[in-house]
């Protein structure tokens, strides 16, 4: 670059850039300025302020290459200005945010500006089916998250094998109890009547002790 700022120097060198920039390779864009990095930090040294705003531009335009490949933009009809931009601004987002007896949830406008998006766009049948496939998605991982974790297994009790019943240790001599006599055991007190008094047979060992009856000895008197 020949001559300091604004110099006519200057100026011819800086409507080349934009130039190439908007027509052209935005790469050389890039190498002419960090040509003029060098050449600024050796004729002003590392502090000047041209040499500051000529790497702050030469970042800002690094860290955006794929954005700034306007040439080709424009060979696609892509619109390159931030015209249609800020006028959407105002279409799409204000338009519906506050626009007369509009009503919003702060966490609602990112979702509900999207879907809008895509309306504005003409995208809505192209863009739904991903959508309703997420939506879906996403509510059967909240109703999986919901749904109560089962609990720990219960211990299992061991069944006796051999149609046997335990009854525990027996006695020598006594037989052992098996399912069928509990199966037959007739359940206690199964035959014995509701009310009414039940009263001894006639043959009942009770009829037949000296105990207890009128006139008999007591256990304690000697028998004449």
């Amino acid at each position: 670059m020949h001559g300091g700022a604004g110099t006519a120097g200057a100026s011819e060198w800086l409507g080349t850039q934009l130039h190439q920039l908007k027509h052209g390779d935005p790469q050389q864009v890039l190498c002419q300025l960090q040509e003029l990095s060098r050449e600024l930090e050796t004729a002003a040294g590392a502090d000047s302020e041209a040499l500051k705003v000529v790497r702050g531009s030469l970042e800002y335009l690094e860290k955006r290459r794929e954005q700034i490949k306007y040439a080709e933009f424009q060979a696609m009809d892509y619109p390159i200005g931030s015209g249609a931009v800020e006028s959407a601004n105002k279409l799409v987002v204000e338009a519906r945010l506050k626009g007369s007896g509009m009503h919003w949830a702060r966490d609602q406008v990112n979702p509900m500006v999207a879907l809008r998006n895509i309306v504005c766009s003409d995208r809505w049948e192209e863009a739904w089916p991903q959508i309703s496939q997420r939506i879906g998605e996403k509510a059967k991982e909240q109703a999986a998250a919901r749904r109560p974790k089962p609990s720990p297994e219960q211990p299992t009790v061991e069944q006796p094998t051999s149609g046997r019943v335990d009854t525990g240790p027996t006695l020598k001599g006594s037989r052992t109890l098996k399912s069928r006599d509990v199966q037959n055991e007739p359940a206690p007190n199964a035959n014995r009547p509701v009310q009414g008094r039940r009263q001894p047979s006639a043959n009942h060992p009770w009829r037949r002790m000296a105990v207890g009856r009128r006139g008999s000895p007591r256990p304690d008197q000697p028998q004449s």
